[in-house]
């Protein structure tokens, strides 16, 4: 059976679920039974379940469409960090232990006594390193997060590895006034702090 345009309008306007029967009856200039009886008709119902349906598929489409685009964003906002942490790495000072992995920020101060390299670990890209990991993960459905990084047990496990064959300790850290409130500012007690031997300067861990 063949719709009529009246009908079609009726089913329309019944999926936009908007008005009452009553209000689309006499929108339609029909009685209120007869939008019922059309209810009935085999076709009238098909063509509004065909209806719904559309919408549901065009809805799941637009949900794929947009979780896809937001995996790629995350996705390339994970890989700009690693080439960033690459780029760094390729840089690295041999003087300063663990400056290979591109994970340390270095800043140079020159001082009446030398050079003072201060070194940290750059805690914030790797608290978005962990963070995009465990919202890849769960976007790929793995149930259990991975563990975010805890800046104190970085660096203090940086302060212990520090010293190794090539870099030995200083009988006292020698570090300027500023340096030492920035180290006291970030809540630091300890300092590790080494001589680079042959040089005139002084690696500093905060």
């Amino acid at each position: 059976m063949e719709l009529t345009k009246t009908q079609l309008d009726a089913v329309e306007l019944l999926f936009d679920d908007q008005l009452t029967h009553i209000a689309i009856a006499e929108q339609l200039g029909i009685d209120v039974r007869t939008l019922q009886r059309w209810q009935e008709i085999p076709a009238f119902a098909q063509e509004l379940s065909d209806l719904h349906e559309h919408h549901r598929n065009w809805n799941r489409k637009r949900a794929v469409y947009a979780k896809a685009k937001l995996f790629g964003a995350i996705l390339d906002r994970y890989s700009a960090l690693n080439r960033l942490i690459t780029e760094r790495a390729k840089g690295a000072d041999p003087d300063v232990p663990g400056d290979c992995t591109g994970l340390l920020l270095k800043k140079v101060i020159n001082t009446k006594k030398g050079v003072i390299i201060e070194a940290r670990v750059d805690h914030a890209t790797l608290r978005e390193l962990s963070r995009l990991e465990s919202e890849i993960g769960r976007m790929l459905g793995e149930d259990k997060p991975l563990v975010v990084i805890d800046d104190k047990e970085m660096s203090k496990a940086l302060r212990d590895t520090a010293v190794d064959e090539s870099v030995q300790p200083t009988t006292g850290p020698i570090l300027t006034r500023a340096a030492r409130r920035r180290a006291q500012k970030r809540g630091n007690n300890k300092i590790a702090t080494t001589q680079i031997p042959g040089q005139n300067r002084t690696l500093v861990y905060t």
